[in-house]
């Protein structure tokens, strides 16, 4: 059996990022760029004032204090905005409101409140450096200076840059297609009888796969047959699409029937054992393009397993550079006691943040999990207050 890192790294190694398309930018938050991209202009693209005062030169205000304020006469006004830039000649002052373009000769923006004027004429007291409140051009973003590099996911703060860079569009990998299959003759929407189950787990997977940037395309619960089954592999790989995840049916009993029909329809396992708990029974394929993940039916089992497994294949399809799992070292708030040696436990768990400290603890029935505690192989027993890796659900890189 391979180890939760090996099986980590076998997937990752048949992940091939889907093609790039181009889409504006409203339509790239979160989205992963297919190719590096660059400011068309600068930014400010022209010396522009900093705050709302006066255009001067410094030269006209002589090197140090003199007996009285200096006068500079007011000869124009410059709004945000304004194309037509008067020019500044000697001994004049331009009134000037923040953000609007400088005029060529000005070297530096007094304040009005460090100021005063009366009769168009303005009163200067305090000798400043020259530079003081400009913002040159492109102090904030350099022309053809790189925003994002590629494999970098797209946050708000890029799309500002992006934006103010002039960059109407960009390339970014395309969405992958997720189709979901769950398993389970006891399974139904509502309203159970007895022996029946609400199945949760295409809810569930919608909303992780949703989550990690796919799209998913449910299908209805299968029943326990074969047939069944097979016709709706069949039916999925039909799709234009780039990873199958099945549910259930995967444990050595009599209706325990999805790894045989993922056979028959062309998939190679990779794997199909690990050395985990919960997720022994879970399986890794291909056939062609598509990935296929074959997990078990607990719903626990399925939102640990995705996120270890899934999620990190599915960031890496959208061309993701650091697809996770990302591990933290974080304190234990109560003891934990697995069920036995040899296997890498996976304990669902509740990771918390407190006056600036993280801790962990593992969850109660009916409590949402957000991470999950890895305990090692060798261990049974993890105390109170010891340090313990834990593998956030939602990455921390997103």
């Amino acid at each position: 059996m391979l180890t939760l890192s090996e099986a980590q790294k076998l997937i990752l190694q048949n992940v091939i990022p889907t093609a790039s398309e181009s889409v504006p930018l409203l339509n790239g938050l979160n989205r992963v760029v297919s190719r590096s991209v660059q400011a068309n202009l600068a930014v400010p693209h022209f010396d522009q004032s900093g705050m709302d005062g006066f255009a001067v030169r410094s030269q006209d205000l002589g090197g140090s204090r003199q007996a009285g304020p200096v006068q500079l006469t007011i000869s124009a006004e410059i709004s945000a905005g304004q194309m037509d830039i008067p020019v500044l000649g000697k001994n004049e002052a331009v009134r000037i409101m923040t953000g609007a373009h400088l005029p060529v000769s000005a070297d530096q923006v007094i304040p009005f409140e460090q100021c005063h004027e009366r009769n168009h004429t303005l009163f200067v007291s305090q000798v400043s450096r020259p530079g003081l409140h400009i913002r040159k051009a492109g102090c904030d973003l350099r022309k053809n200076q790189i925003i994002l590099k590629k494999g970098e996911r797209i946050s708000p703060s890029h799309l500002h840059l992006l934006a103010s860079g002039g960059v109407k569009k960009i390339k970014i990998h395309q969405k992958p297609a997720v189709v979901i299959i769950c398993t389970g003759s006891e399974l139904v929407t509502d309203s159970p009888a007895p022996g029946q189950t609400i199945g949760s787990n295409r809810i569930l997977l919608n909303s992780l796969v949703h989550r990690a940037g796919g799209l998913s395309r449910d299908m209805d619960t299968v029943v326990d047959r074969a047939a069944a089954i097979g016709e709706a592999v069949s039916r999925a790989m039909d799709n234009d699409i780039r990873m199958i995840i099945t549910t259930g049916g995967m444990g050595p009993g009599k209706f325990d029937l999805v790894s045989q029909c993922l056979r028959d329809a062309g998939v190679e396992f990779l794997y199909q054992r690990l050395n985990i708990r919960p997720g022994t029974s879970t399986a890794f394929g291909m056939k062609d393009n598509i990935l296929f993940f074959a997990l078990p039916g607990p719903p626990p089992a399925v939102q640990t397993l995705f996120c270890e497994l899934i999620r990190p294949a599915l960031l890496k399809l959208q061309g993701n550079r650091s697809p996770g799992p990302y591990p933290l070292r974080v304190q234990l708030k109560q003891e934990i006691v697995s069920k036995k040696k040899g296997f890498l436990s996976l304990k669902s768990s509740m990771l918390t943040l407190k006056s600036g400290n993280l801790s962990v603890q593992s969850v109660s029935r009916g409590q949402a999990a957000n991470s999950v505690i890895l305990i090692p192989p060798h261990r049974r027993r993890m105390n109170k207050g010891e340090m313990v890796t834990v593998h956030p659900f939602y990455g921390i890189m997103e």
